[in-house]
């Protein structure tokens, strides 16, 4: 039966079932044996209940191109279906995409696809054929095929696309840097396209099967969902079946997140993350030289799904004893810059807070003054600082405004933090982050670094009223300079160690908020002129530019060669932007409202 309904905001299209067409595609066995999937029986099952499905609603057998690895297990389900099956080479599924499908004028395609994918680190999700190897890399294109589904080279204007594929980047030697396949071309985009994308997986993750059952958890949770939608409605309405099949997945605790992509119902929308998170806060303005680098590739309005991670809290009394610790769990997502290198951002949620110091704090100072309630908005940041090798990934990639040193650290280490860079090679490396990962990545301002530094604590530091060098890398014994001398104690706290040099940046614990290294290791870039004090200081946590002075940059957190009252929450010193030493690193964020 057609249908004309609304039953949401997001889809209302006119429909035969007679006019529908189905690529359906399921893929266990492949030319290099290796990628196999499980003993047989799981994605070519679960293609053959979509195809019986979609009979079974009426759509012709004619219309529906099946294409299967050969299993002899499965011929009697094919016998049964009486449907036309080929071999899911990737000859034969460009053939059917480019030359048979785009030519149809129905209403409808589904396309399923059950097998295994992969994102290659330009975060393109790619889909493996039939007869891929180690030594050709057979696959299609994902992010392509979905260009030339909206564009006018494709006929059938409405697109409902379920895939249920792994979308995690996998550590294999031989994979390629380059990840060659087929790339499909495409025209511009035609505004009567609508396209709803079912993953089974958030980025990052892995489809799980079902080896008893030999079907793939979402692929089964999709069919049965569909099984039971009323047969009076055709398309069946896919935000409810959505719904369904995402609160079955993640009650079984496979630590995969189905997620939804839709194309121009009512607007593009992405159901990655909570509502309040929708669009970038800033974008490249055309006038900007990074906006012709992201011509290109549009920004991505959105952000990938989080995944929860747990982590200890490490507390101190007023002499520096360790509380007991607590537990805590904290929201994030991974950016992958290459093969072997990721960037972690965790989620900060957004909220009130009193920022600067009283003047009852021991040794602050008068331009950490006045206090003032300031509103943040919920926003991104590195877990850790920019480490060496997340540098190097980054300063590999073409020059945006100016050029970078690729191994400017004076402490050399994967793993530790990146110093020796300017503020202006700081802001450099989020020009070219963002262009790489098409979101907006910047320094965090002055307001965001405190926030998240105290994590809801209104302490000194974000582990109590003091400080030691078991919990922070600092200078933590006295000395003396030529200038004056410097106390390595901070109130009744202990007497520590002095390192001498940065450490890696995953050794001391966490804030409550997730994040690493707050206090001392390198300082931190922040996106704001200095001023002398908060007077007229921006109640909303944005960059404060008007009235300060122009040469100086903020610098917070103090860094492994500082006293501990240099590493307080409330601390913050002048830095020229062109300035750099072993000292100085920075931490990126990525922001939306």
């Amino acid at each position: 039966m057609e249908s004309d309904y609304s039953q949401t905001a997001m889809i209302q299209i006119i429909a035969k079932p007679e006019r529908t067409y189905g690529l359906v595609v399921g893929i266990e066995k492949y030319s290099d044996t290796r990628w196999n999937v499980g003993n047989g029986g799981g994605p070519a099952n679960d293609a053959l209940k979509f195809a019986e499905w979609l009979c079974s609603r009426k759509v012709l057998k004619d219309n529906i191109r099946l294409c299967l690895s050969p299993l002899e297990e499965n011929n009697h389900l094919v016998q049964q279906s009486d449907l036309k099956v080929q071999e899911a080479t990737e000859h034969n599924l460009s053939e059917i995409i480019e030359n048979d499908l785009s030519q149809k004028t129905g209403d409808l395609l589904f396309i399923f696809w059950a097998g295994h994918g992969l994102l290659t680190v330009e975060r393109e999700r790619r889909l493996l054929c039939a007869d891929m190897t180690s030594q050709n890399w057979r696959n299609l294109n994902l992010d392509s095929l979905f260009l030339l589904l909206q564009s006018d080279r494709f006929k059938i204007r409405n697109h409902i696309c379920i895939v249920d594929t792994c979308a995690n980047f996998p550590e294999l030697k031989e994979l390629p840097k380059k990840l060659n396949g087929k790339g499909f071309s495409s025209s511009p985009s035609r505004e009567d396209s609508r396209k709803f994308v079912f993953f089974a997986t958030r980025e990052g993750e892995k489809a799980k099967v079902n080896p008893q059952e030999k079907t793939g958890y979402f692929s089964q949770s999709v069919i049965d969902a569909l099984k039971k939608e009323s047969l009076e409605y055709w398309p069946p309405n896919m935000e409810i079946i959505a719904k369904k099949v995402k609160q079955q997945v993640t009650s079984l605790g496979k630590q995969q997140q189905p997620t939804i992509y839709t194309y121009n119902w009512e607007g593009d929308r992405d159901d990655y993350l909570p509502t309040h998170f929708r669009e970038p806060e800033k974008l490249p303005q055309a006038n900007d030289d990074l906006a012709t680098n992201f011509s290109a590739n549009p920004p991505i309005s959105l952000i990938p799904d989080t995944t929860t991670f747990e982590f200890e809290v490490v507390t101190v009394d007023a002499q520096g004893r360790e509380t007991k610790p607590c537990h805590k769990q904290a929201q994030y997502f991974v950016e992958i810059l290459d093969d072997a290198v990721k960037l972690e951002m965790v989620s900060i949620p957004g909220g009130k807070f009193t920022m600067g110091a009283t003047q009852e704090e021991l040794e602050s100072r008068e331009d950490e003054r006045p206090r003032h309630l300031v509103n943040v908005k919920p926003f991104f940041m590195g877990k850790y600082p920019i480490t060496q090798a997340q540098w190097r990934a980054i300063a590999s990639r073409p020059k945006i405004k100016h050029d970078l040193d690729p191994d400017p650290s004076c402490f050399k280490g994967d793993n530790r933090p990146i110093e020796r860079v300017s503020w202006y090679d700081a802001e450099e490396f989020c020009d070219r982050l963002s262009q790489k990962t098409r979101r907006f990545y910047r320094l965090p301002t002055e307001a965001e670094w405190e926030y998240a530094c105290r994590a809801q604590t209104t302490t000194p530091f974000h582990f109590g009223a003091t400080i030691t060098t078991e919990l922070a890398n600092y200078c933590g014994q006295d000395k003396n300079t030529k200038a004056c001398f410097y106390k390595r104690t901070y109130r009744n706290g202990p007497k520590g160690i002095y390192r001498q040099e940065t450490s890696e940046v995953d050794i001391f614990s966490a804030n409550t908020f997730g994040l690493h290294d707050m206090h001392g290791n390198v300082w931190d870039w922040c996106a704001d002129y200095y001023h002398n004090n908060y007077q007229e200081a921006p109640s909303d946590g944005s960059m404060w530019l008007i009235n300060g002075n122009e040469e100086g940059r903020i610098l917070r957190g103090g860094s492994w060669n500082s006293p501990p009252n240099i590493c307080r929450s409330a601390s913050r010193f002048l830095g020229n932007p062109s300035s750099s030493n072993k000292n100085i690193g920075f931490r990126v964020v990525c922001s939306f409202v």
